[in-house]
C-alpha cells in the first residue's frame, strides 16, 4: 500500500453535543438487524476484472489499485426500523509508520462506475445524497480533496461527524434515517498520492508490510468488528523519480538541464518544466513554463533540453512523467518538484562592485552516458582549457574549449581518457583554466 509523510495538521475534536443531540431518538439495534461492509474486488493488476462487491480482506491476487484512486465501500444494513434515527460509525486508517494512507472520503463511484451498490440486496432502489464534509486534518493541510457525496439507499442522511481516533486512524459516524429495512450506504476511500501530500524523498512511494483497513465498528449502539482490508502490494504507485540538474549556479545566458530517473519498467514520456526566477527556490509542484518537447523513456533516463536564464535568480524545474499503455503494472502519472534538488541560481553578467564576472561551468546532458558538452561563461575571447579529473584527483583527460559568442567557451568529451579509453561510470571533476579569471570547477556525472 503506498503511504506519505503526514503534514502537520490540525487537532481534531469530538463535537459531542451536538452528536447527542442529533442522536437523542436514535434506536437501539434490534436483535433482527444484520449488517455486513463490503469492498470493491476488481481482479490482479496481470487480469483486471469488472468489480464485484467481496465482504473479506482483498489480496494482490484478486484486487488492484493505484495512488490517488478511491476504494470503493458498502455497508449494508438488514432489518433496520423505518421510524427513529439510526447511526453508523466506522473509521479507517489514515497513517501507518507516520505515512499517509487512506487519506480521506469521496464518492464511491469515483474511479469504478460500474460497480452496482444495490448489487445483492433485496429492495434496494432509490437514494438520497449528503455531501461529505472536509476532515479537519485534511482543512489544516495543504491537500485539496476530491469533492464527494456519500449515497444512501433506502435511507436520508442528516449528519457526518468527524471523530479522532488516536494518532493514525479516523472516524466518522453517519446520522440517518430509514425509509425502508433494507439500507445500504457506500462511500469510497482515496487512496494518498505523493502529488498531494509532498515531493521530497521522504514522502516517495514507499511500500510497507502491512494492509490498510476500513472498519464498521458501530451500529445504533451496539459494537461491531466488521475488518476490510486491502493487501499492501495490491496498490501501485507512481514510480519513484530521482533527478539531477547539470549546474546549481550557472551565468545569465548559460544553459542548464536536468536529468531524470525512473525504474526501467516505467515506460512513456516526461516533460520538463522551469519556474522563476525568484528570490528564493521557488516551489514548482504546478506551473512553470515547459523546457522543450515530451521525452520518451528510454531504459529509465531522461534528459531534458537546456534551459537558458534570461534573467538572474533562482529558478527550480519539475519532472512531469506520463506512462503509456505499456507501463509495468499501468504506473500512474506523477511530477517531481523538490526546492533543494532541482534548484538553481543564475547570476548577472557583471561582478559585484563592477568586479569581473565570476565564471561558471556548466555541462549538459549531466548526467552522460555517450558524450557531454563543458562550457564555461565569462572566459573572454582566448581558449580555455578543461581538465578532466576522476575522485582520486587524477588527471584522465585535457581538452581544449573554443570561444564562443558572449565570452563563453565550449568543447566536447567523449567520455574517454587520454589512451582513447571509455572511462568507467562515476563523478568526474572538471576544472577549468582560462587566462580571463582563476580556474573554476564543475561536476559531470558519467552513466553505463
Amino acid at each position: 500500500m503506498l503511504c506519505m509523510m503526514r503534514q502537520p495538521s490540525l487537532p481534531r475534536v469530538v463535537t459531542v453535543a451536538i452528536l447527542a443531540l442529533l442522536t437523542s431518538g436514535s434506536a437501539m439495534q434490534s436483535a433482527a438487524v444484520t449488517s455486513n461492509l463490503y469492498l470493491d474486488r476488481n481482479g490482479s493488476f496481470a487480469s483486471p476484472q469488472p468489480g464485484t462487491w467481496f465482504s473479506g480482506n482483498a489480496l494482490a491476487n484478486s484486487t488492484h489499485w493505484r495512488a490517488g484512486e478511491s476504494i470503493p465501500y458498502r455497508w449494508v444494513m438488514l432489518g433496520l426500523d423505518t421510524g427513529p434515527q439510526h447511526q453508523a460509525t466506522f473509521q479507517w486508517q489514515f497513517l501507518t509508520s507516520g505515512l499517509h494512507a487512506l487519506d480521506y472520503l469521496t464518492s464511491f463511484d469515483r474511479t469504478d462506475g460500474s460497480i452496482d451498490p444495490c448489487a445483492g440486496v433485496s429492495g434496494c432502489s432509490g437514494f438520497t445524497s449528503f455531501s461529505i464534509p472536509l476532515d479537519p486534518v485534511i482543512s489544516g493541510s495543504a491537500v485539496q480533496p476530491v469533492a464527494g457525496d456519500f449515497r444512501c439507499y433506502g435511507c436520508t442522511i442528516q449528519a457526518a461527524i468527524y471523530s479522532y481516533l488516536g494518532s493514525d486512524a479516523d472516524m466518522v459516524t453517519v446520522v440517518f434515517t430509514a425509509q425502508s429495512a433494507n439500507a445500504v450506504l457506500v462511500w469510497g476511500q482515496h487512496i494518498a498520492h505523493p502529488q498531494d501530500w509532498g515531493y521530497t524523498t521522504a514522502s516517495s512511494p514507499q511500500l510497507v508490510a502491512h494492509p490498510f483497513h476500513v472498519i464498521g465498528i458501530d451500529l445504533d449502539g451496539t459494537p461491531l468488528s466488521l475488518d476490510r482490508s486491502v493487501a499492501s502490494d495490491a496498490v501501485i504507485g507512481p514510480p519513484v523519480i530521482t533527478a539531477s540538474i547539470s549546474d546549481t549556479l550557472v551565468a545569465v545566458g548559460a544553459g542548464v538541464t536536468d536529468h531524470a530517473i525512473l525504474p526501467a519498467n516505467a515506460s512513456g514520456a516526461v516533460r520538463f518544466f522551469v519556474c522563476g526566477p525568484g528570490s528564493s527556490a521557488p516551489d514548482c509542484r504546478t506551473g512553470g513554463v515547459q523546457v522543450g518537447s515530451a521525452q520518451t523513456i528510454a531504459g529509465g533516463s531522461v534528459p531534458s533540453d537546456a534551459f537558458v536564464p534570461a534573467a538572474p535568480g533562482r529558478y527550480a524545474f519539475r519532472v512531469d512523467y506520463a506512462p503509456d499503455s505499456l507501463a509495468q503494472f499501468s504506473y500512474t502519472g506523477y511530477g517531481y518538484a523538490d526546492t533543494t534538488t532541482e534548484s538553481f541560481k543564475a547570476t548577472g553578467t557583471t561582478g559585484v562592485g563592477g568586479s569581473p564576472p565570476q565564471s561558471v561551468v556548466f555541462a549538459q546532458p549531466n548526467p552522460a552516458r555517450a558524450a557531454v558538452t563543458i562550457s564555461c561563461s565569462n572566459t573572454g575571447s582566448d581558449p580555455a582549457f578543461a581538465v578532466i579529473l576522476d575522485v582520486a584527483g587524477r588527471v584522465r583527460r585535457r581538452l581544449r574549449l573554443d570561444p564562443r559568442a558572449s565570452g563563453v567557451a565550449s568543447g566536447q568529451w567523449d567520455l574517454r581518457d587520454g589512451l582513447s579509453l571509455r572511462v568507467p561510470a562515476g563523478i568526474y571533476m572538471v576544472r577549468i583554466e582560462h587566462a580571463s579569471g582563476p580556474p573554476v570547477i564543475g561536476r559531470i556525472v558519467v552513466l553505463r
